[in-house]
């Protein structure tokens, strides 16, 4: 049977996604299975005594909580938000280049570039979001009880929206073997009709285009796609390396897959831990946090909760990061942003697999190998602060509403604190009234919605997001988050591997990466192994040719 897809008519660009609960509904017609889903994705929660308590013990996993239960909650109204969040967005020409000597148009620089953090890791961020939270509540129902709202991923960097149910309850991701992951072939695409089909897209059902994984939103754009679908390879090819070890046993495929999952698992989850969160966060509060242990999120013996201060706020760094051109390939050497949506199954409704034309380079994201003895220069993300791409704004997924005011009314809805509120918990210098209001961010910024801050007092009491993001920008110019998103971000992360009876942290505190570094890497002491070298390991970095 045919599906419609569920996107706005009125937009000729297709760039209204489907809503997400929607896409989950479809995927069961193919027998896809969401990893943990006792409750109608349509409708509310039930709500009962089974339910998570008020209190800074929250016992249930698949919820959301309060890592800061006790603390004041905030409340702005729409108007002030909204008018804040427009103020947000780039002003006009957002990518100007630097006043620096001429560069080559294909590297596409933007004024906000971060020099830490190559574009990749925006993308790795959003993949990891898609792993842990999944909140299918409308805007209108975010004033809810947090307690009440369900969680439909494991609150654990566990790879279910990789692997989905397994072997067993998501068979339609895998092939017969029931060792290996099913690839779409790319088709031929308009910008280098030359480029072959190649098995590097999602696997798709063939009247739809619905990709067939275990989160559709790992479609809404073709960069986490094909994050999405160099991880699928890179279980291949650790199940090829498993297959290939001289000492093996005969072993079943079912035995041969799940020492594959193990094996992938156990590198993400380091490189979550040591190699992602040390970019994002302040490396000296990372440490601390791993070192000295949880202080401010706890949870109960069946595991962690999902804390709303991180959900709602702190991990949405990566709306900010996002930039409005990129150099994709060698055949799309400046494409903006919209053509990564566009180009997707979710974010653009395509009912066929990508062009082969679209398939990623990752030199342009990662420092990956360039050639004997050379690493490639990607582009850069951008840096965390307040301010948003225009482009990002322009792109509306759900509504009229841009990510930013959807960021704001839903921290709103939520009741989340004020970034002052958090900052007096955790023993945090805060940022006083003129740090808020500055104009100043680490990049480019106008100062417009400085005033718009102080019209509304809400340099006395800032919105957690909103707060987050100044701080980054005024304190670390950019180039990481502060000590009050340091500190959510960090806790959230060491917890949930801390909470999972089978990350490695509780199975082998010592156990540290055995797969191949790449050779030269000058941060190799720093970081032991990320997730440059895991693309490295996939050996397809460059799939469309030079």
């Amino acid at each position: 049977m045919a599906m419609n897809h569920d996107f706005d008519p009125k937009d000729p660009k297709g760039l209204n996604p489907p809503k997400i609960a929607e896409r989950f509904a479809q995927l069961a017609q193919f027998g896809a299975k969401p990893p943990v889903n006792p409750f109608s994705l349509h409708g509310k929660p039930l709500r009962g005594e089974e339910h998570a308590p008020s209190g800074r013990i929250v016992q249930d996993q698949g919820r959301f909580g309060r890592m800061f239960p006790m603390a004041k909650q905030l409340q702005v109204g729409d108007a002030a938000l909204t008018e804040l969040a427009e103020a947000m967005l780039e002003p006009d020409a957002p990518d100007a280049p630097d006043p620096r000597p001429p560069m080559p148009i294909d590297l596409v620089q933007e004024k906000g570039d971060n020099p830490g953090i190559p574009a990749g890791y925006t993308y790795l961020g959003q993949f990891i979001d898609h792993d842990i939270t999944l909140d299918v509540t409308s805007l209108a129902e975010a004033n809810e009880d947090v307690e009440a709202v369900f969680n439909f991923r494991t609150p654990r960097l566990d790879l279910d929206s990789l692997y989905g149910g397994g072997l067993d309850a998501s068979p339609h991701l895998y092939s017969r073997d029931r060792e290996t992951f099913l690839f779409s072939d790319t088709v031929t695409g308009g910008g280098d009709p030359t480029v072959p089909s190649k098995p590097n897209d999602l696997p798709r059902a063939k009247k739809t285009g619905l990709a067939l994984i275990g989160d559709p939103r790992n479609d809404e754009n073709l960069v986490v796609a094909q994050t999405h679908v160099t991880f699928m390879k890179f279980h291949n090819a650790v199940v090829n390396m498993v297959k290939a070890e001289p000492t093996l046993i005969p072993r079943s495929p079912e035995e041969i897959f799940e020492r594959a999952r193990h094996i992938v698992i156990w590198h993400y989850q380091w490189i979550v831990l040591h190699d992602f969160l040390p970019r994002i966060a302040d490396p000296a509060i990372v440490k601390k946090v791993i070192e000295q242990g949880l202080e401010h999120f706890q949870f109960g013996q069946n595991g962690p909760f999902m804390p709303i201060e991180f959900a709602g706020a702190a991990f949405r760094l990566g709306h900010s990061m996002v930039r409005s051109n990129y150099k994709y390939n060698r055949v799309f050497k400046g494409s903006s942003l919209d053509f990564l949506f566009i180009f997707s199954g979710l974010g653009g409704g395509r009912t066929e697999p990508i062009p082969s034309d679209w398939i990623i380079d990752w030199r342009n994201f990662l420092e990956v190998p360039d050639g004997p003895g050379k690493l490639s220069q990607p582009q850069k993300s951008r840096r965390i602060n307040q301010r948003i791409a225009r482009a990002v704004g322009s792109i509306r997924p759900l509504g009229k509403k841009s990510l930013a005011e959807r960021n704001l009314l839903r921290g709103d809805r939520l009741k989340l604190p004020s970034g002052q509120e958090i900052a007096a918990k955790i023993k945090a210098k805060p940022l006083s009234a003129d740090e808020i209001a500055s104009s100043f961010d680490g990049g480019t910024n106008d100062g417009k919605e400085g005033a718009i801050v102080v019209k509304h007092k809400l340099d006395q009491e800032t919105p957690l997001w909103y707060y987050i993001l100044k701080e980054a920008g005024v304190r670390c110019q950019g180039k990481h988050l502060g000590e009050v998103g340091s500190t959510i971000v960090a806790e959230t992360f060491l917890g949930l591997l801390q909470g999972d009876p089978m990350s490695f942290l509780n199975r082998e505190p010592n156990w540290k990466p055995f797969l191949p570094t790449i050779p030269g890497r000058p941060d190799l002491q720093e970081r032991p192994y990320t997730f440059a070298d895991l693309v490295n390991f996939v050996n397809e970095i460059n799939p469309v040719g030079p």
